[in-house]
């Protein structure tokens, strides 16, 4: 008697346990309860250093996101894609963003000029939290990684949204098989997603990662000029995720 009750306890403790986990996987966002939506930073590091930490940093192709490694590399290799092309990768996340919310997810997002060209966004200070690292904003846009909840009430209530989103990319190259010298190299873009609710409460912070099709390397090279061109397509589909998961509920 007593083996079948505790065969019986932790089997119910078990199924507990799985609603639960299930129940917090994926919380999605409702959006009629948090449109309009506004898209308020978007920011990503400059170079695309390798995702894996055993390489030496004293490598002669080390390219890290910090700004010392940034400006050396720059000097170094300024006309490589992978570090001149920052801007152009958070530019598209943020278009994309806008975009792939309202047709996939069918909510409302404030248009871009509605946002940054407001008197309450141009009177915020920006963010000095990723002051010592190598990073970019989208073109009008300011960094507000640390925006409190105060202010954010204030600006909602400014340009009329009812959610502010962030996004925070980090984008690297990693091996998918053999070495640097011959092997095959994907892109990574991890999207780190923070959304603000109508009270400045933080109420999703979610990082989603998506790679590119690997490329081919040769005698220690590959196409630069191909991998960056991969990035549009696996930043699509972060987006893509982040809207199914979050807002769907797919």
């Amino acid at each position: 008697m007593k083996k079948i009750m505790k065969k019986s306890f932790v089997i119910a403790f078990f199924a507990v346990a799985i609603f639960a986990f299930s129940s917090c996987a994926a919380k999605v966002i409702t959006i009629s309860e948090h449109e309009p939506v506004a898209l308020i930073s978007v920011i990503g590091n400059t170079a695309l250093p390798w995702q894996n930490s055993s390489i030496s940093s004293n490598d002669d192709d080390d390219d890290g996101n910090g700004l010392l490694s940034n400006m050396v590399n720059k000097l170094i290799d300024g006309k490589n894609p992978e570090l001149l092309t920052g801007l152009d990768r958070v530019d598209y996340a943020e278009a994309s963003f806008r975009q792939l919310v309202s047709d996939v997810g069918g909510a409302e997002v404030l248009d871009k000029d509605d946002v940054v060209k407001s008197d309450a966004y141009i009177d915020l200070g920006q963010s000095y939290y990723n002051l010592l690292s190598a990073t970019v904003s989208a073109s009008d846009y300011k960094d507000l990684t640390t925006i409190g909840g105060k202010k954010a009430r204030m600006l909602m209530d400014k340009i009329n949204a009812k959610s502010l989103v962030l996004l925070h990319f980090d984008f690297q190259k990693k091996l998918n098989k053999g070495n640097r010298w011959n092997g095959d190299v994907s892109g990574v873009v991890n999207m780190k997603v923070k959304v603000l609710n109508e009270r400045g409460k933080e109420v999703l912070n979610k990082t989603i990662t998506t790679y590119t099709e690997p490329l081919q390397i040769r005698g220690r090279k590959y196409s630069k000029d191909e991998l960056v061109a991969l990035f549009p397509e696996a930043i699509d589909n972060a987006i893509r995720e982040f809207v199914v998961t979050y807002f769907l509920g797919e």
